[in-house]
This record gives C-alpha cells, sequence and structure tokens, in this order.
C-alpha cells in the first residue's frame, strides 16, 4: 500500500510540473525570435512594430501547444461536474428536508439533543462535499501557469526594448514612476 501510495505521489507531482517545464520549450522559442529580431533591428533597419505580430502570435501558440492538449479533458470535467452537481443536488435537497422536518419543523426529537447531534455534523460534510463538486474547474490548469507561459515566452524579447528605446530614457521613466 505505501508503495503505490509513493506511487501516486510521485504521479500527482509529474502532472503539476510537466506543464510548467515545458515553459523551457517556449523560453527557447522566444530566444531564437528575439535574436533574428535583434538582427533585423540593427542590421537590417526593420522598425519595431513590424515585429509585435511575430512576437505577440509566439506567445500564443506557446500557450496552445503546452496548455492546448489539456483543453481535450474539458468536456470529460464538464459532463463529471454536471453529473456530480445533479446527483449531490438530489441527495443535500433530500437531506435538507429530512434534517428540517426533523429538527426545525417539528417538537425535537426525544432523548436526542441538539448539541453534538451526528445529524449536524452530516450535514456539514454533505455542504462540504457538494461545495468540492460545485467548485471544480472546467480547465486543468490554473491562470497562474497561463501567465507562467506567457511570462517565459515574452521574456527574451525584453532585451529589444534596449534596442529601441535609449537606456537614459528608460531610466527616466522608471524615475518618475517611482517619484
Amino acid at each position: 500500500m505505501l508503495r503505490w501510495l509513493w506511487r501516486l505521489i510521485i504521479w500527482f507531482r509529474f502532472l503539476r510540473d510537466a506543464h510548467a517545464s515545458l515553459t523551457l520549450f517556449a523560453f527557447g522559442v522566444g530566444c531564437i525570435l528575439s535574436g533574428d529580431a535583434a538582427f533585423r533591428l540593427v542590421y537590417d533597419g526593420v522598425k519595431i512594430e513590424s515585429m509585435k505580430t511575430i512576437l505577440f502570435s509566439q506567445i500564443v501558440i506557446s500557450e496552445l501547444y503546452i496548455l492546448g492538449p489539456l483543453i481535450l479533458f474539458t468536456p470529460m470535467l464538464a459532463r463529471v461536474r454536471r453529473t456530480g452537481l445533479r446527483t449531490y443536488g438530489h441527495l443535500v435537497n433530500r437531506y435538507n428536508r429530512a434534517f428540517h422536518d426533523k429538527w426545525a419543523a417539528g417538537p425535537s426529537p426525544e432523548g436526542e439533543p441538539l448539541l453534538g447531534s451526528a445529524d449536524i455534523q452530516s450535514l456539514a460534510d454533505l455542504g462540504t462535499s457538494f461545495d468540492r463538486i460545485r467548485s471544480m474547474k472546467l480547465f486543468p490548469f490554473t491562470q497562474r501557469l497561463v501567465i507562467q507561459v506567457a511570462v517565459a515566452a515574452a521574456l527574451p524579447a525584453l532585451p529589444l526594448v534596449l534596442l529601441v528605446i535609449p537606456v537614459a530614457e528608460i531610466l527616466k521613466i522608471l524615475a518618475g514612476a517611482l517619484l
């Protein structure tokens, strides 16, 4: 049992970290495109505006090839969520009615104190289970991962700013923002 538990821990860790580690590919492609853009800016006299589309497209394509395969799980997750909401919704509704009828609608049951009743704990546990199903996400990735991929893809283009805007101008803008 411990061996299987260890395998599951490794598998969950792999699934959590696998897509974050794929951002290295986005960073590498960004480096190649930024290097080409820098060459064209310096030696061919191309304007930075003509490179914006390519660099932005690289960010979008990086998002698609890293996170796109995970979108295939969305219909299954949506179906499981709908089924869970329907099933647990009926169960919660029945339990809430029974709880109301037992404790709120009529006199308290004889010999059963309200304080410390297992019914209240069961109600709370059932509510927690339903909340877990309701908060289930349709996409198997977080907004944080989307941002990580975008930053990794865009980061190599940051030095291009130094080719377009003089360092003195950048320092002046930063000083104005700080003061």
